[in-house]
């Protein structure tokens, strides 16, 4: 609904929103019209966080990337590589950059192992050394 005239516009739209969230898979348990509305931090940033992921694995494929052939291990086979899942692909591809990288740490999740951001640190230094440095890791908490 374009022209938002009352309260059960904005209702709807955000109803719309959720639904087509859920349509791409994203989890939307526990959020409701009311959370986007208000506003709701947490979970606004959760839901635009599913739908942005969801956008950026659907582009990670062979067909759209077939350097990724270089994430097979020795023991694999073309057909290994196809059955892992989106995140699996992305932590393999981001372990190739940091032992490339000689970086010592490799990457398990998306969770508390980026949380100091060291691994991200040597990547973005490992994929565009024009511009990113290791420098961030020398400075002090």
């Amino acid at each position: 609904n374009r022209t938002i005239k009352t309260v059960h516009h904005k209702v709807e739209n955000h109803n719309l929103a959720i639904n087509s969230a859920k349509a791409l898979g994203c989890n939307v348990v526990n959020i409701g019209a009311q959370d986007l509305i208000a506003g709701t931090e947490h979970l606004v940033l959760g839901l635009v966080w599913q739908v942005i992921k969801v956008f950026l694995f659907r582009r990670v494929t062979l067909k759209d990337h077939p350097a990724l052939v270089v994430l097979l291990r020795e023991d694999e086979e073309l057909s290994d590589l196809l059955k892992l899942s989106k995140e699996q692909i992305l932590i393999r591809w981001v372990n190739y950059h940091l032992a490339a990288a000689g970086c010592a740490r490799t990457l398990s999740n998306f969770g508390a192992d980026i949380k100091d951001s060291e691994i991200y640190t040597y990547l973005l230094a490992q994929i565009c050394p024009e511009k990113c440095s290791l420098d961030p890791l020398q400075e002090t908490d």
